[in-house]
């Protein structure tokens, strides 16, 4: 069912809606199409059969308009707004840092909504009490994502579950992580694992296929590596989840359409998603 029936159905009915689809949705991260722009990256989703996708900080909106995806004007949002449209893309998520100025987060957490998302995606776990304190008057989810460990940087610790799970204690239910599979592996956790371990807390997931554990390789196409994707895929099954599964896919970003094509072709044929 179309998400936005499915809020007026709530609406109807007297009852509360979450920003969570109701069921796992198929995105595509406009990261995965940097070299080109928001423009292209919505085109390219759509290419792949893909109808969502994930917005990131520093992508120029069109081939003749460098703004950025979270300074437009109303004018260029339109203008946003009709490319999606033609394209049959949604935006369902927008990637970028939270500010512990509670004016300057809620600045953020209304763009994304002024873009149509319905998740924020962040690094930012410094800012979770400010997160905290806000998320009730928005219709969103906020989901911490993890990069790899980085040996300069001992205090960032979001490819940590453990560390994860125990800041998340007691939070809103609609403060949770995105689960960066490929950013594990490197890190040396199992993505399974910590696809277990923070059971109810998953609002997104970047999936990435890996060549190892332990060490950094490039992503590959889903399947094809050792990160148990379909098992991963079967795990937040078991729990319910309900999220975005973003395709993150990192290699080859100059000419990589039939990469991600097979990619979404691996989730669509795991989870039986309709197909394009």
């Amino acid at each position: 069912m179309n998400i936005r029936l499915i809020f007026l159905s709530c609406l109807l009915a007297g009852t509360a809606c979450t920003a969570e689809p109701a069921r796992p949705e198929l995105a595509c991260a406009a990261y995965t199409f940097r070299k080109d722009t928001l423009f292209g990256a919505i085109e390219k989703a759509a290419q792949c059969g893909v109808r969502y996708i994930e917005t990131f900080t520093n992508l120029p909106l069109s081939p003749d308009d460098p703004t950025r995806i979270y300074e437009l004007s109303d004018v260029q949002l339109e203008r946003l707004r009709a490319h999606l449209k033609k394209h049959g893309v949604e935006i369902a998520s927008c990637m970028g840092a939270v500010p512990k100025d509670e004016a300057r987060a809620r600045a953020f957490f209304a763009t994304a909504v002024r873009l149509g998302a319905r998740n924020l995606g962040t690094d930012s776990v410094e800012s979770v009490d400010t997160i905290e304190k806000i998320i009730g008057d928005y219709d969103l989810t906020v989901a911490f994502h993890n990069h790899p460990t980085n040996p300069q940087k001992p205090e960032y610790r979001n490819s940590d579950p453990h560390f994860m799970s125990a800041l998340l204690k007691g939070r809103h239910e609609r403060i949770g992580v995105c689960a960066d599979t490929g950013h594990y592996a490197t890190s040396n956790v199992v993505p399974l694992d910590a696809v277990r371990l923070l059971a109810g807390r998953i609002k997104s997931v970047h999936l990435k296929e890996r060549a190892a554990i332990g060490r950094r390789t490039p992503d590959q196409v889903y399947g094809t590596g050792v990160l148990d994707l379909a098992g991963i895929l079967k795990e937040l099954g078991r729990q319910g989840f309900v999220g975005w599964l973003v395709i993150e896919y990192e290699s080859n970003p100059e000419n990589n359409l039939d990469e991600v094509k097979r990619c979404a072709d691996f989730v669509r044929a795991q989870l039986a998603l309709p197909q394009p």
